[in-house]
């Protein structure tokens, strides 16, 4: 029961991440059950019951396996990685002589060291939607989308902008944040960085706005 049940929650759904509670209430319905149920059942059905319980939960082992001996690499740790891209976003900023915010979907790769403008706090969330609101409901909850960007920008326009992200199991078409790079190649902005990985998030792009010191960028831009 208890394999039975940490298998399902981890298969169920799409996105395994959001159904964490659903694992912990899950295994623990299935222990009580099985702990009800024990005392009245003879030792070779409550055996035979825990073997055809955990016999699904074998490829889920051994995937938790991999992810152990994955996890003692201290490199692949998402904060690791995180904070070492953010380091590294801001080197190259200095690099080329800009300051300012980074305008991305995925703050969590910018923000240790650089800085984000409240409007891309939700990431993807909330952009990929907010052209179902009018700009100026958008702009009364601090939020930005496709239609607001260059508003928002004429303002304060970005140092960099990170994106490019993918390809992820669920796929968009056209991406999430092809306004971002899109905004980047009319703003004259210079893809400086291309097929960047970090913890498994492939194909990233970093592009710094026009003005600095001379950048070493990509010619012509990124990939389409």
């Amino acid at each position: 029961l208890f394999g039975g049940a940490l298998t399902f929650a981890t298969l169920v759904g799409p996105f395994a991440m959001y159904f964490a509670p659903v694992a912990a209430v899950g295994t623990l319905l299935a222990g009580r059950a099985y702990a009800a149920a024990r005392p009245g059942l003879p030792r070779w059905l409550a055996a035979a019951l825990l073997i055809v319980s955990l016999a699904p939960a074998v490829p889920a082992f051994q995937s938790y396996g991999r992810l152990l001996v994955r996890s003692a690499d201290v490199d692949h740790w998402t904060g690791i990685q995180t904070h070492r891209s953010a380091v590294w976003i801001a080197q190259i900023l200095a690099q080329h002589g800009v300051a300012g915010h980074v305008a991305t979907l995925f703050p969590i790769v910018v923000m240790d060291v650089n800085r984000v403008l409240p409007e891309f706090a939700a990431g993807p969330f909330f952009f990929r939607s907010a052209d179902a609101y009018s700009a100026e409901r958008v702009a009364k909850l601090r939020g930005v989308g496709p239609a607001t960007l260059d508003t928002l920008f004429a303002v304060s326009p970005p140092a960099a902008i990170v994106g490019g992200f993918g390809p992820f199991r669920f796929n968009w078409n056209p991406p999430m944040d092809a306004a971002l790079i899109d905004y980047a190649r009319r703003a004259g902005f210079v893809c400086v960085v291309d097929d960047w990985t970090i913890n498994r998030y492939r194909n990233g792009q970093v592009w710094i706005r026009p003005g600095g010191r001379q950048p070493l960028g990509v010619p012509g831009g990124c990939r389409g």
